[in-house]
C-alpha cells in the first residue's frame, strides 16, 4: 500500500555512490503518507534526537494505550533497525520488540536508538479509497518516483537517490570501491555491508512488485494483459537480482555466506561470524563486483521496460 515495493533508493554520499544500511529503509514521509492514504490508517510520527526529549516522553502513554488496543506500534531498536513494538512489562519499563537482526527482544528506552528516536503509531482510521483508485495512485506513484533525481523529503537530504538514478549510481558504485574505501570511514566492510543489505532489500522488493501485479491483474479487464507483462519484467529483474543468490554457484557461495552472516543473522551465519579466520571483504572478488554490475545494469534495463508499461497501463486506467 506504501509503492515500497516499486521503489529504490540509494547513497550518493559527498557525491560518490557509497550505499548506505539505511537506504532501504522506510522512515520517507512520502512512503508513510502514500500507506496512510491507501490504508485508511492515519500515522502519529514521532521523531526526536533521543527519548528523553520532551515531545517523546509524552508520547509514551500514546504508545502503550495503542499496544493495549492490539494496535503494534513501529520503533527503533538498539542497533537503529525498524522493529514492531507488540508488548510491554512493568508498566512500559521494559518494552518487547520484534526486531529485523536480534529476534524478539526485551528492552527500555535508553536501550534503544537515540539518534534519531522514532515511532510510527496507528491512530485513527477510516475507510480507505476504492482500490481502483488506490491501484491507481500506487501506479503513479511508481512512475513518478522513477523519474526524481532524489527524494521529494527524507531525513537522509538530496543524497538519497532513487529511481532510474538511483539503480545508474548504484552500477557505477561497482567501479570504484577499492578508491571510495579509502575515504569512507567503515572502509570497505562498510561497503560490503551497505551493498548486500541494499541488494537484498531490492530483491525482495522486485518480487513482491511482481506479486502485487499478478494478484490485481484481473480487476481490470481492459488492461489485464498489460498488467500481466509489467508483472513479467518485475519477475524477471527478481530473477536475474536471484542469480547473485545461488548458493549453487561456486563463484558466489563465499560471498553469500558472508551475506548470511551479515544480513539474515541465521545462528550458523551468527556463529560463522565469530569464528571465521578470513576477513568478510575476501570473498568480495574484483569478479564478482564486475559481475554485481553487470547484473544491476540488466535490472535497470528491465526496469526501465517495467516502467513504460506502467505509464501505458496508468494511461488507460488513470482517466
Amino acid at each position: 500500500l506504501s509503492g515500497y515495493a516499486f521503489h529504490t533508493r540509494w547513497c550518493q554520499s559527498d557525491g560518490k555512490p557509497t550505499g548506505c544500511p539505511g537506504s532501504v529503509s522506510l522512515e520517507q514521509g512520502f512512503l508513510l503518507g502514500a500507506f496512510s492514504e491507501h490504508s485508511g490508517w492515519q500515522l502519529e510520527i514521532l521523531i526526536a534526537q533521543g527519548w528523553d526529549k520532551p515531545e517523546m516522553q509524552r508520547a509514551i502513554p500514546g504508545i502503550l494505550e495503542s499496544i493495549d488496543a492490539g494496535r503494534p506500534v513501529i520503533i527503533e531498536d538498539r542497533i537503529i533497525n525498524a522493529s514492531v513494538l507488540y508488548g510491554y512489562i512493568d508498566q512500559g519499563d521494559q518494552f518487547l520488540l520484534n526486531t529485523y537482526m536480534d529476534g524478539e527482544i526485551e528492552a527500555n528506552l535508553t536501550e534503544l536508538s537515540q539518534d534519531p528516536a522514532y515511532a510510527f503509531i496507528l491512530k485513527t482510521y477510516a475507510e480507505p479509497p476504492p482500490f481502483a483508485d488506490v491501484f491507481r495512485s500506487i501506479l503513479n506513484n511508481a512512475i513518478t518516483w522513477w523519474h526524481l533525481a532524489h527524494e521529494p523529503d527524507t531525513c537522509g537530504g538530496p543524497g538519497m537517490r532513487i529511481g532510474r538514478v538511483a539503480l545508474e549510481n548504484w552500477a557505477r558504485f561497482y567501479d570504484t570501491i577499492d578508491e571510495l574505501a579509502l575515504n569512507y570511514s567503515r572502509g570497505k566492510a562498510g561497503l560490503l555491508y551497505n551493498s548486500l543489505m541494499n541488494y537484498q532489500h531490492l530483491y525482495e522488493n522486485r518480487k513482491a512488485a511482481a506479486s502485487f501485479l499478478s494478484r490485481n491483474a484481473t480487476r481490470f479487464p481492459q488492461v489485464e494483459q498489460m498488467i500481466r507483462k509489467a508483472a513479467d519484467l518485475y519477475r524477471a529483474e527478481a530473477e536475474v537480482l536471484a542469480s547473485a543468490l545461488d548458493l549453487d554457484d561456486d563463484a558466489w557461495r563465499e560471498l553469500n555466506t558472508v551475506r548470511s552472516a551479515l544480513v539474515e543473522r541465521s545462528p550458523e551465519s551468527v556463529h560463522w561470524e565469530e569464528t571465521r579466520t578470513v576477513e568478510p571483504t575476501d570473498a568480495w572478488t574484483f569478479e564478482l563486483q564486475k559481475r554485481e554490475r553487470r547484473i544491476m545494469e540488466q535490472a535497470l534495463k528491465l526496469e526501465t521496460a517495467a516502467i513504460q508499461v506502467l505509464k501505458t497501463i496508468h494511461a488507460v486506467i488513470g482517466a
